[in-house]
């Protein structure tokens, strides 16, 4: 069984390496000839930008998300106890 600290790397590093092969993919539409593509831009628009946005986003707010996850949890088991 993973320790809590090898599970919290490796959806760090997972998040990371989404988030660079997303960034790279920006980097070819908006540099390359490819931003022309009706195919390219269609996946750049409801995949890899939504995509970006997430995995900053849950990068940036996952420690307050899980203060509030864990909160709500421990409340829950308590009030189970609660006779």
């Amino acid at each position: 069984m993973q320790t809590s600290q090898g599970v919290n790397k490796r959806l760090r590093d997972i998040q990371r390496i989404t988030y660079l092969v997303g960034a790279a993919v920006l980097v070819l539409y908006l540099y390359t000839p490819l931003g022309n593509a009706p195919f390219f831009t269609a996946l750049m628009q409801f995949m890899v930008v939504p995509v970006l946005v997430a995995t900053g986003i849950l990068m940036w707010q996952l420690p307050q998300l899980r203060k509030l996850l864990h909160g709500k949890h421990l409340a829950c088991q308590a009030s189970k106890r609660t006779p």
